[in-house]
């Protein structure tokens, strides 16, 4: 690890390293979910195609998933001047948040 505000590296050591990258974005069962203008974020090809919409002059977005990744992407999109509704299944966004934290 580089601590980049003073330079310095360390080495950490594991017993054992477990990482776990295997998920996949769950794609709404709902009508049109495949029409153009429908983007999934798992991968850095499906960020480069969203970010491509922006700059092709998107100004309205729906997120769908309040989770962590999900409120990520609709922070972002509002610092580019995106008008973004987030949509939540769950009585709140970030449900691994206490409620009181979540509000």
């Amino acid at each position: 690890m580089k601590y980049l505000a003073t330079g310095t590296e360390t080495t950490d050591r594991y017993d054992k390293l477990v990482l776990s990258p295997g998920s996949s974005p769950l794609r709404p069962l709902i009508p049109g979910i495949d029409s153009e203008g429908i983007y999934s974020l798992w991968t850095i090809p499906d960020m480069d195609r969203i970010i491509q919409a922006v700059h092709a002059g998107a100004t309205k977005a729906v997120v769908i998933g309040g989770g962590f990744i999900g409120v990520e992407v609709a922070e972002n999109l509002r610092e580019q001047k995106i008008d973004v509704a987030l949509v939540e299944m769950l009585p709140q966004v970030l449900a691994f948040l206490d409620p009181d934290i979540a509000a």
